[in-house]
Order: structure tokens, then sequence, then C-alpha cells
């Protein structure tokens, strides 16, 4: 009594990697379209100080 077992259908293997690949283009083509890329818009700038900075001995009335 010999168990029989059918062989493998062989274009079950390229049909998963198939759908695979499909699967995995439909991911990237969701994720790079639908994802809006805008460019940063410059932030304001607030008032610009020029600070100079001096060392003196300080007199002795103070």
């Amino acid at each position: 009594m010999a168990v029989y077992f059918p062989p493998a259908d062989p274009h079950k293997g390229s049909d998963r990697l198939g759908f695979a690949l499909f699967l995995a283009v439909a991911v990237h083509c969701v994720v790079i379209f639908g994802i809006g890329f805008e460019f940063m818009q410059p932030l304001p700038q607030g008032t610009v100080f020029e600070v100079t900075l001096a060392q003196q001995p300080t007199s002795e009335e103070v």
C-alpha cells in the first residue's frame, strides 16, 4: 500500500512570487505618491542685533 503524492504544481511558486512583487510595487507606489513632499517655508527672521564685547579695566571710583 503505497501513498501517492501528486507532484506540486510548478506554477504555484511563480504565482506567489508574482503576487509578492505586485504587492511590493503597489505598497511602494502608495507610499511614494501618497506622501506629499513640500519644501519648507523659510522662517521669518527676527530683529538682528550686532553686539561688540570689550574688556576694559574699571576705574576705582565706581
